[in-house]
Order: C-alpha cells, then sequence, then structure tokens
C-alpha cells in the first residue's frame, strides 16, 4: 500500500520497505534512500505520559536561551527545576 496507492496519493511512506522500494525511489528522485541514513540516526523526542505538556512549559525557557542569552547553565537549570516541579506537580 505504502510503495503504490499511498505514495502515489502524495503521501510520504513510514514503513522502511517503501523507502527502500526501487520504484518509489525512481520516482521520487532517489529521495527516500538519500535520506534514509539521516533518518536512521534522528533524534525520536520521548515518549512518556505527558511529555508534550512538559514541552509546551520548557519551550519558552528554550526560545529564552536562543534568542535573549541566557546561559545555558541558567537554561538547564530551569529546566531542571520544570522538570522536577512536572513530575510532582508542583511547576516551578
Amino acid at each position: 500500500m505504502q510503495t503504490s496507492l499511498y505514495f502515489d496519493a502524495g503521501g510520504q511512506p513510514g514503513h522502511r520497505r517503501a523507502w527502500l522500494d526501487d520504484e518509489v525511489n525512481r520516482r521520487s528522485g532517489d529521495y527516500f534512500r538519500n535520506t534514509l541514513a539521516s533518518l536512521d540516526q534522528a533524534y525520536l523526542r520521548p515518549r512518556f505520559n505527558g511529555y508534550l505538556q512538559f514541552q509546551e512549559i520548557a519551550g519558552p525557557v528554550v526560545h529564552e536561551f536562543l534568542s535573549d542569552g541566557i546561559s545555558a547553565r541558567e537554561t538547564l537549570a530551569r529546566l531542571d527545576r520544570l522538570y522536577a516541579g512536572f513530575h510532582t506537580g508542583v511547576i516551578a
């Protein structure tokens, strides 16, 4: 399905076999085969229950680090406090 109808309809296959399929790669200019190594080495976000909520409260701290120049040490300290508070139910 992912090497035919799904790909034909413009979908990006999720199954590895489709990423290695000769016809899918021919039709996509070898996009899937050429990017597979990056996908294999990519970092996947954590999957623990509640992670997305933590990401939502931690995101502004990371943004502040990237845009306003707070130190890496302060950023990590804030993230550590948020993470500890997130798991205890006391957001600091």
